[in-house]
């Protein structure tokens, strides 16, 4: 939701109400209102001048205490409703979620009494910049909003404080943009220097970069391999543009250049947002979405872990079995006490650095074994050798379905797995044992034992199967 003119309309006298009523004493209210008041303006087009003018509302743009005076002044709208508001700065975004048409009636009485309360404070929205998005499924009745007697624009997708946003929450549009935008920005850096080795490149990369990458990961951190290596492909490409390095692997490069995978820096970031969260670094009214296991679940005795694990909640939405909120937990649940029980975020994150250092951050894509977390952030697994004989792996609850992924290679061992679906490629298995059903394979090839299984339909090629 947009104002019209929000900085320039506000009234001076109805702000310094607001400031009393919040506690300002009177020296402070008269210390702000000479700060507001005496100021005069001119408009001048070409060489004709109007006629000095004293300003009477608006908050002088362009000085600290301007922004925080119009928060001041909105910061009682959110009281005015019951569905939840966001705000920041000048932006108001009001949402709720919608589960039946009362729930509908609901958001637009609010968006009536936001109305009202625009008009008693004499700062207007402007209805033809405010727009409404539904978020998930579609409707078949879609629902249209109004505000002041305007019909809200409908729209898919829309950009907030550097993150777009889309209906379906696939984050496409804002990928793209990133990446889009991080190459042009190297591209420029490579205008800019004629020579540009490993020591001048690494600031600039991090600083100039990196930085597109990696904003808001926690929102946007995506699941699908083609994001992953879309991503991904930016700082590869990249690095193979330097002296000396085009040759070498990628992981080979990162180390060298002593830079992480994108994907290890996701993850990082995300854990290092849930440290915080957890050790109340955030307003808790804002961060209730990851609950601690002994706040849930009432048992008896030690449990295994740290003292700070986190409940996994349930999800029946591919999307919310990757948000941020379930994502993090199977990670945040596999560190060690010690690193978890930081007493700062700084001693956190180099005990993080610390412990991810020894497995490999330079060839790290989320799909890490030690952390058990592939069936969450993985579409790729590669090159594990064994997983028969693992307690880690083996008859565990977490590992009895594996579904969804886009290839599996070069692994010796697969047993005593219920589900292995919708797979594309199966290649090199020496051992396929003990497993219940095998659906919707478009090859295997080169298996050296296959025996035991419940169902084997709907191959499209068997191959070489000795």
């Amino acid at each position: 939701m947009d104002y019209q003119k929000a900085f320039d309309t506000v009234p001076h006298k109805r702000l310094i109400s607001k400031l009393k009523s919040y506690g300002f004493n009177q020296q402070m209210t008269s210390w702000i209102h000479s700060f507001l008041t005496k100021r005069t303006q001119q408009v001048v087009i070409n060489s004709s001048k109007s006629q000095w003018m004293e300003v009477s509302s608006g908050i002088p743009q362009g000085s600290v205490l301007g922004p925080l005076l119009f928060v001041l002044f909105i910061n009682d709208l959110p009281d005015s409703v019951t569905s939840q508001v966001f705000l920041f700065a000048d932006d108001t975004k009001i949402f709720r979620t919608i589960k039946s048409d009362d729930d509908q009636a609901t958001l637009q009485t609010d968006l009536n009494k936001l109305s009202e309360w625009s008009e008693k404070w004499l700062l207007k929205f402007h209805p033809g910049k405010c727009k409404h998005m539904h978020i998930g499924k579609a409707t078949n009745n879609p629902t249209s909003y109004s505000l002041d007697s305007t019909n809200l624009e409908s729209i898919r997708q829309e950009k907030g404080i550097g993150v777009i946003i889309d209906a379906d929450l696939e984050f496409d549009r804002h990928i793209s943009e990133k990446v889009k935008k991080a190459t042009q920005m190297f591209a420029l850096l490579r205008r800019s220097f004629q020579h540009m080795d490993e020591t001048l490149f690494v600031p600039l990369y991090k600083s100039l970069v990196r930085v597109h990458l990696d904003f808001a990961s926690s929102v946007w951190a995506p699941y699908k391999i083609k994001h992953v290596e879309q991503l991904e492909g930016v700082q590869r490409r990249i690095t193979k543009q330097l002296p000396g390095m085009k040759d070498l692997p990628y992981p080979d490069r990162l180390q060298q250049l002593k830079l992480p995978t994108l994907s290890y820096r996701r993850l990082r970031g995300d854990l290092i947002e849930v440290f915080k969260i957890t050790n109340g670094l955030y307003d808790s009214d804002c961060t209730n979405c990851l609950k601690l296991w002994k706040d849930v679940v009432t048992t008896e005795g030690q449990l295994r872990g740290h003292s700070k694990k986190l409940f996994l909640q349930r999800s029946r939405l591919c999307v919310r079995e990757h948000s941020f909120a379930l994502r993090v937990v199977p990670v945040w649940n596999k560190l060690s006490e010690d690193i978890v029980s930081a007493p700062d975020t700084d001693t956190f994150k180099s005990r993080l650095d610390e412990f991810m250092i020894n497995r490999d951050i330079y060839s790290y894509m989320y799909n890490e074994p030690y952390f058990s977390i592939f069936s969450i952030f993985s579409r790729i697994v590669l090159d594990f050798q064994d997983f028969q004989d693992s307690k880690l792996f083996q008859d565990d609850q977490e590992f009895q379905n594996f579904q969804d992924f886009q290839y599996f290679q070069d692994c010796q061992h697969f047993q005593n797995f219920k589900i292995f679906k919708i797979f594309k490629i199966v290649l090199d298995f020496e051992n396929l044992v003990n497993i219940e059903i095998l659906e919707n394979f478009e090859s295997l090839e080169s298996i050296g034992r296959i025996e035991n299984f419940g169902n084997l339909e709907n191959f499209e090629s068997l191959e070489s199967i000795r």
